[in-house]
């Protein structure tokens, strides 16, 4: 019986220690990264950029959101595209200065649809384009509509693409949380984003490998949406679109680390659940989907930048990765108290395990500049942990996460987040 524990505490410490390995060299990549000081004085782009904002029954948010952008520099054109609106988004919009193009298509839902139609007509001349503001622009940055931005944050943006718009080229700013502070939920996401939209993108630049996007504060040249145009077939359009760009395409996606945005995150239980289970049964599905492709393109090339998206693609969430540590410890335990021959290696992988993610959380949120609330929010971890893997129960029990909802069509849902409004000139617009 102890032969047999041994056994399976191994088995089960490899991807477990596989996983907190990556996150130390994460940390390690990011720390060593050379520092890039945020500077006054800017390489100005020549490329000529519209704003994109996906909208989806927005009325609380968007005013807040097309004021924060009407302080950028330069001035850009918005267009906005309200998405299956039932409600004020689109007259909202107008009434800021920006142009709105409305959709309605009940069979086809969702944030890619919703850009897919954009472009198409801001790019390709569809529908009414020779009447938006903004078509045939060189750049198109995308903003989601409860976002707040900095005044330089599009120069920012656009200094890191080619000054010939028909290079195929795709950049990321630094996306944030704008309500870190409204109690712990928050405040763990802003911890989240912290590491997952900042320190793993600085280490995945630093050590030349192929970065996501993120959906928000991104921007493409017109040669990179030309070439390799986004489809709408997922609600995890950013990740989809970001292997699309890598494998079809060898595009590296840059890292703007000063192009700061940042967005509300959910409060309240229902909201997280709405946007967990929308986000991680989008993520598995890209999982399923591409993970076999990459090896297939790894074991072709020879490149390893596909070895580092299959990393990054196949690490699980932190939540997921503590639980995997949790387990590891315990079965460890229960080996050294059979008296296993595996006991000494087991403890020495779970120790190894449990050491890569504490210094990866705390480490890395001081990279990252965190604030006191952040940290201090972690003390709620352990409740986050235990809510989600419920949701994961329940969700595997009910067949949320068979990937149904991600597949297009009348099932790629448009399931929008609750918002909290957010009101115009509010304190928390200035990130």
């Amino acid at each position: 019986m102890s032969t047999i524990a041994g056994i399976i505490t191994l088995l089960v410490a490899v991807p477990i220690c596989v996983g907190s390995g990556y996150l130390l060299f994460i940390l390690i990549s990011a720390a060593t990264a050379p520092k890039r000081k945020r500077t006054s004085t800017l390489r100005v782009s020549p490329l000529s950029a519209t704003i994109v904002i996906p909208a989806h029954n927005e009325e609380d948010v968007i005013a807040a959101t097309l004021q924060s952008l009407a302080a950028v520099e330069p001035r850009l054109p918005i267009v906005v595209i309200a998405d299956n609106c039932i409600d004020s988004t689109a007259q909202l919009a107008r009434d800021a200065g920006a142009f709105v193009i409305e959709r309605q298509n009940k069979a086809e839902r969702g944030k890619g649809f919703a850009l897919a139609f954009a472009f198409d007509i801001l790019m390709n001349g569809a529908g009414n384009a020779s009447e938006v503001r903004g078509a045939g622009a060189d750049a198109y940055i995308v903003v989601d509509a409860d976002t707040q931005v900095q005044p330089d944050f599009a120069l920012r943006l656009l200094a890191e693409l080619p000054d010939d718009p028909s290079v195929p080229a795709a950049v990321q700013g630094r996306y944030g949380v704008m309500n870190g502070g409204d109690g712990w939920r928050a405040a763990l996401m802003s911890a989240a984003f912290d590491l997952v939209n900042h320190i793993r993108l600085l280490a995945i630049d630093h050590a030349g490998g192929c970065l996501g996007l993120k959906g928000n504060g991104m921007a493409f040249t017109r040669g990179c949406l030309a070439r390799y145009p986004m489809s709408g077939r997922s609600v995890t359009e950013d990740l989809d679109y970001a292997m699309d760009l890598m494998q079809h395409g060898g595009i590296r996606v840059q890292y703007a680390p000063h192009a700061f945005i940042c967005a509300q995150m959910p409060v309240t239980d229902d909201q997280a659940r709405s946007q967990r289970q929308r986000w991680e049964g989008g993520r598995y599905r890209v999982v399923r989907s591409r993970a076999p492709q990459l090896l297939k393109a790894l074991i072709s090339t020879g490149d390893l930048r596909f070895l580092g998206a299959m990393f990054e693609l196949l690490q699980p969430p932190l939540a997921e990765q503590v639980s995997g540590c949790i387990g590891l410890s315990s079965l460890a335990i229960l080996c050294a108290l059979l008296g296993s021959p595996f006991a000494g290696i087991a403890m020495v992988a779970s120790g190894f395990s449990v050491v890569c993610v504490l210094m990866y959380v705390f480490f890395g949120l001081g990279l990252a500049g965190a604030k006191k609330e952040t940290f201090k929010a972690l003390a709620f971890a352990p409740i986050y942990i235990v809510w989600k893997l419920v949701l994961y129960a329940i969700g595997l029990l009910s067949g949320r996460r068979s990937g149904k909802a991600d597949t297009g069509g009348a099932d790629a849902e448009w399931v929008r987040t609750s918002r909290i409004k957010i009101p115009i000139a509010d304190e928390r617009t200035n990130p």
